[in-house]
């Protein structure tokens, strides 16, 4: 039993499950990635496997309907929904539904007006990191970008300095 949420779940019927679920709460990840230069690390080493499919790129899992390959059990599952039409994610708040977790997570926030995305360049906000990659590449043309970050480094280090904005992950080098 974990006696750390409360109320205290009682549902492991093994040990193990009890014992991983337990290092949800401490942080332990005692399961590192293996590839050269990759830092990441798990919670178990079937969530490590599953990870490692993403450097080599092995697809075993098929789906019988259309041959779609995926790297994990999950991905296959995903997929399926696009057959069956089951949306197992549901709005408490509205009638949406969902395939997935993370598109539940993004409609909520038509709900609570939370807007985490934030243009670097000015004070526009949305709900979905991608519209903002969309936004930045528009309003904001390449050379108005420069000439702003351009005068901020005067301004703010007194250098001299072009930035060269990286249009699909807002990253910034100087050139």
């Amino acid at each position: 039993m974990c006696l750390l949420l409360n109320p205290p779940l009682s549902s492991f019927t093994e040990k193990w499950a009890l014992n991983n679920h337990m290092k949800l709460h401490t942080g332990e990840k005692p399961f590192k990635c293996t590839w050269p230069t990759c830092h990441y690390s798990f919670l178990t080493a079937s969530a490590m496997k599953d990870h490692i499919r993403t450097h080599t790129g092995e697809k075993s899992f098929l789906c019988d309907l259309c041959g779609f390959a995926g790297g994990t059990r999950h991905a296959l599952t995903k997929h399926r929904r696009q057959h069956t039409g089951e949306k197992p994610f549901k709005c408490d708040e509205c009638n949406f539904a969902s395939t997935t977790q993370s598109h539940l997570t993004r409609h909520k926030r038509v709900h609570t007006g939370e807007k985490p995305y934030r243009c670097p360049w000015c004070d526009y906000r949305v709900v979905a990191w991608q519209s903002l990659l969309c936004y930045t590449t528009k309003p904001h043309s390449t050379r108005t970008i420069d000439l702003i970050i351009k005068n901020h480094m005067k301004e703010q280090l007194r250098i001299p300095a072009v930035l060269i904005p990286c249009v699909f992950c807002l990253l910034l080098t100087i050139d």
